[in-house]
């Protein structure tokens, strides 16, 4: 092989009859062959280091000395994955295969092949291509050599070399070597498909307390990637402050960072508005707000098929875990460990309004707020799985493992395990399924706990909902601290085959609304209630032409009866009622067993 010297090369190594070249600028790999009395040269050009997207000219020279001729001359290219032909002079007359005829000496063979190296690639890819001259010599014998050209996929800079210390704006893959601190914003993301590699290094932002400051910010991007980053908003002052800002910038990643947001209303570590196909994963986020207006650790608006995924999330004070908002439709959030603030209320781990077709799975979930409506999930979205998260909720009252708001149709909650409870005990359902528009929904296989809540409160004129073998404890000194209660309006769903266990004062374990709650079906279902008071199941003196099939009561506290019959035209068959003390209270209405 041709020496590279140094400066220019730091490292040359042939092994195999394969030539690496570590160099700092423009190289040509050559080779050298004889045939007869004619001696060729063939070199081989291009440039050692590109980024992602690149275009680049790769320049094949054949030099012929001496005397005599060689036919049939061609050179072989077949290009390595990752790249595209966008030129070549000569053109091909074939794939990768460019044909050149006699050649004699004193002749010179040039041809040059322009590609595009493509995107998303790792850095330090070695891209290798290989070019063959093939030709006969005056005997007919086939010959053949060849020379290799390597390019590296890299074009990492030092972050602060460029322009100083932020802020700044980056153009090519890039990777800190010093932490950088800025007093506004700090990166702002100028191209697209690159990489910030931040290499555990620290970004520290918003020094002097300003509106609208961000880490790490791109705008009308694409396959951008900030990953290995330490965040840091460096005061709780200012509002509409994020670490990460993509604004419809889609097809990338934000990986393997730890995040510190702090600040007034609308702050959130990662917020994406109109950005699709974004993944978000394995960060750590710890969020200080003063303020408890949307400030949610990651904030979607408008921003379809994301996955959040492996992410630990700790609100410190009014801090909220996710929302998505207005159409980020088909986004995955896949376990995740979320605890949100312990001050303050409405601080819902997940907060979901007009986003459809969501996947939740395997998430833990905790909420910590010290007053009220502190949600585990509250869902204003159709056509949503929830599958197998355990879901622990904590505060004063109303603090529902997951609630609806102004509709959720067609959603299947599964295999779930959730704990709700507050300090005040009232109100604290494990599913409250509300609003005429919570319908076409199945409840299957849950574990659920309450402390002062009802397990499952389908209510609000709730319709075609099913509520199937599910595990039910509930605890508590209030009224509400039932099994399953169908609430104002609710009808047509189906109760079926749960085991409810009532330790609850003054609850029922089955309970049907006195205010026009009909139509429903409950079947198969076995209750236990060791509280005093309540009842077995009650159906309330509005409810109406509601039937109960071969269920099992057992009540065995005093002040407690297996039914108690208030309601219109329900019809009961095949209850199996046990009780020390009464077994049904009959108040008014007309019933069928």
């Amino acid at each position: 092989f041709v020496a590279c010297l140094a400066p220019r090369c730091d490292v040359v190594s042939s092994t195999a009859g394969r030539f690496v070249f570590n160099v700092t600028g423009f190289t040509s790999h050559s080779a050298v062959g004889l045939t007869e009395n004619l001696t060729f040269n063939i070199t081989k050009g291009g440039v050692d280091t590109l980024p992602n997207g690149s275009i680049m000219t790769y320049n094949i020279n054949v030099t012929t000395l001496g005397s005599g001729n060689i036919t049939n001359t061609t050179i072989h290219d077949f290009l390595p994955p990752n790249t595209v032909q966008v030129g070549a002079n000569p053109a091909n007359s074939s794939a990768g295969i460019w044909s050149f005829g006699n050649v004699t000496a004193g002749s010179n063979i040039s041809l040059n092949i322009s590609v595009r190296i493509g995107n998303n690639l790792a850095n330090g890819t070695i891209i290798s291509n290989n070019a063959t001259l093939l030709f006969q010599n005056t005997t007919g014998s086939t010959k053949n050599t060849t020379v290799q050209f390597n390019t590296t996929v890299s074009n990492l800079v030092n972050l602060s070399n460029p322009f100083g210390p932020c802020p700044g704006s980056i153009n090519v893959n890039t990777v800190l070597t010093e932490d950088v601190t800025s007093n506004d914003t700090c990166v702002i993301f100028n191209a697209s498909g690159i990489t910030l590699d931040c290499a555990g290094y620290q970004i520290v932002y918003n020094n002097d307390g300003g509106n609208n400051i961000y880490g790490a910010h791109a705008n009308r991007k694409a396959n951008i990637a900030v990953i290995n980053c330490n965040f840091l908003d460096n005061t709780t002052n200012g509002s509409n402050g994020r670490a990460i800002f993509l604004e419809v910038t889609n097809f990338s990643r934000i990986a393997n960072n730890t995040i510190f947001a702090q600040g007034g209303s609308s702050t959130n570590a990662i917020r994406l508005s109109t950005s699709d196909d974004v993944l978000i994963e394995i960060n750590t986020i710890t969020t200080n707000s003063t303020s408890t207006s949307s400030t949610e650790a990651i904030y979607l608006t408008d921003s379809p098929d994301v996955n959040i995924s492996s992410n630990t999330i700790l609100g410190t004070r009014f801090d909220g875990g996710l929302s998505l908002q207005i159409s980020s439709h088909r986004v995955r959030i896949t376990s995740n460990t979320i605890a949100t603030g312990p001050e303050g209320f409405t601080l819902q781990a997940m907060d979901i309004d007009s986003s459809n077709d969501l996947f939740i799975f395997n998430n833990t979930i905790r909420t910590n707020g010290s007053g009220g409506s502190n949600h585990g999930i509250k869902l204003r979205s159709d056509n949503t799985t929830i599958l197998n998260n355990t879901i622990i909720t904590n505060g004063t009252s109303g603090n529902d493992g997951i609630i609806t708001g102004l509709r959720a149709a067609n959603t299947t909650v599964k295999g779930n395990t959730i704990l709700s409870s507050g300090r005040n005990g009232n109100g604290n359902d494990g599913i409250a399924w509300t609003q005429s528009a919570s319908i076409n929904s199945t409840f299957i296989n849950n574990t659920i706990r309450t402390h002062g809540g009802n397990a499952v409160s389908i209510s609000s004129n709730a319709a075609r909902n099913f509520v199937i073998a599910n595990s039910i404890v509930t605890n508590g000194t209030f009224s509400s601290a039932g099994g399953i209660f169908i609430g104002q309006g609710a009808h047509n769903n189906t109760i079926f085959s749960n085991h409810i266990i009532v330790n609850a004062t003054g609850s029922s374990g089955i309970s049907a609304s006195s205010t026009s709650s009909g139509d429903n079906n409950v079947t198969n279902n076995t209750i236990i209630h060791v509280g005093t008071n309540g009842d077995g199941m009650i159906f309330g003196a509005g409810s109406l032409n509601n039937i109960a099939i071969n269920n099992r009561v057992n009540v065995t506290a005093s002040g407690t009866a297996g039914l108690q019959l208030t309601g219109f035209g329900d019809r009961y068959i095949g209850t199996v009622i046990s009780a020390s003390l009464r077994w049904i209270d009959v108040f008014s209405g007309g019933h069928n067993f």
